[in-house]
């Protein structure tokens, strides 16, 4: 009987360690998903805590049985949409900034970076400041004029994102993020100047807007989200392998038959649209982006195959328990664009550290 050779052991170590990676990452994938489950039916129960519901409660209203009308309303016409609203605008987050990540070769960059997020809150803050919304659903109701001035402020944002990735040739990806940096800035000094000319109650819904949040979402909002994101999630997971070669080095992933500027400019236009629709109905809700990615990668590596489906997972669960903790914090609630900048800010000088002050990768 022959013994096995050099090679055909080290065959069969590679074959062992790819099965039982592939096993950890199907167990951390289960993991994921069942902390999914769980932190909504967390919830459905708790929400507010001035208005708790028993387990009883909710497997009576799941299975049609009935219970007080008012509170099968709080559960089915509330909560749920609010749930599912955070858990798809966590997901859609996190996918954009590892799309980001990876075409811009840059650990910073997320859906703010690009100045879409700016876009959409200054769409939203201009139709505040033009049209008399006194006495109307002010912010995260179906179609408002503010809804639909965010998206077309996205939109605008999308549009230049798009014109910069055209002109990969001319401009680096450190280029890129930098003209969304200041895209940024730009909207920034616009908004301040619209507060400035607005009157108390204009600047007060102003505020409010752009510190994010979940509050009033129905399901057509849910259904609009969640189309997006099906259409962008199944994009970029087509892509995966793209991502992994453009992430290392764009010249090697062209040799290797990718179509490096039109798969940069279709992944990137899809992210920015996929976060500025988040923003148009939740308003700006920063560092989710840049936070989970980070944290998938780091615990089952920089292969997009397995880091995006991680990075939807955990996105959804980031937000939803930042949802709860902005629901319970103090009893009139805190915005939720707060507690992710609460988080994001640390973490974003964490990168900074870790990196020795180098961002910029082209």
């Amino acid at each position: 009987m022959k013994r096995p050779t050099r090679e055909n052991r080290r065959a069969r170590t590679n074959a062992d360690g790819r099965r039982l990676g592939a096993i950890r990452t199907s167990m951390i994938y289960a993991v994921g998903l069942a902390l999914l489950a769980i932190g909504a039916l967390v919830a459905l129960r708790i929400g507010q805590l001035s208005m708790g519901f028993t387990w009883g409660e909710i497997a009576d209203w799941a299975t049609g049985r009935g219970i007080d009308p008012r509170r099968a309303a709080a559960l089915g016409q509330v909560r749920l949409p609010r749930i599912l609203m955070a858990i798809l605008a966590g997901a859609t987050l996190a996918l954009a900034g590892a799309i980001f990540q990876a075409l811009l070769r840059n650990p910073l960059a997320e859906p703010y970076t690009l100045g879409v997020s700016g876009g959409a809150t200054f769409g939203a803050v201009l139709a505040l400041f033009l049209i008399n919304l006194r006495g109307y659903p002010q912010w995260a109701t179906w179609m408002t004029p503010t809804t639909m001035a965010a998206l077309a402020g996205a939109g605008v944002s999308v549009a230049i994102v798009a014109l910069l990735a055209s002109a990969a040739g001319r401009f680096s990806n450190g280029a890129i993020v930098l003209a969304g940096v200041t895209l940024n800035l730009i909207f920034g000094a616009m908004i301040l100047l619209l507060q400035h000319l607005s009157d108390y109650t204009q600047a007060h819904l102003m505020i409010r807007w752009m510190m994010g949040g979940l509050d009033v979402v129905e399901y057509r909002e849910v259904g609009f989200l969640a189309a997006i994101f099906f259409i962008g999630a199944g994009m970029a997971i087509r892509s995966a392998r793209a991502l992994d070669l453009m992430a290392v080095d764009p010249l090697t992933a062209a040799t290797l038959g990718v179509r490096v500027g039109t798969a940069r400019r279709r992944l990137l236009v899809m992210a920015a649209m996929a976060a500025g629709a988040v923003a148009a109905f939740a308003g700006p809700i920063g560092f989710v982006g840049l936070i989970v990615p980070h944290a998938a990668r780091m615990t089952l590596g920089a292969s997009h195959e397995r880091l995006l489906p991680a990075s939807i997972v955990a996105g959804g669960i980031f937000l939803l328990a930042c949802d709860l903790t902005s629901m319970n914090a103090i009893e009139s609630g805190v915005p939720i664009g707060v507690i992710t900048s609460m988080l994001g800010g640390p973490f974003f000088v964490y990168l900074l550290l870790r990196r020795g002050g180098g961002v910029w990768v082209d």
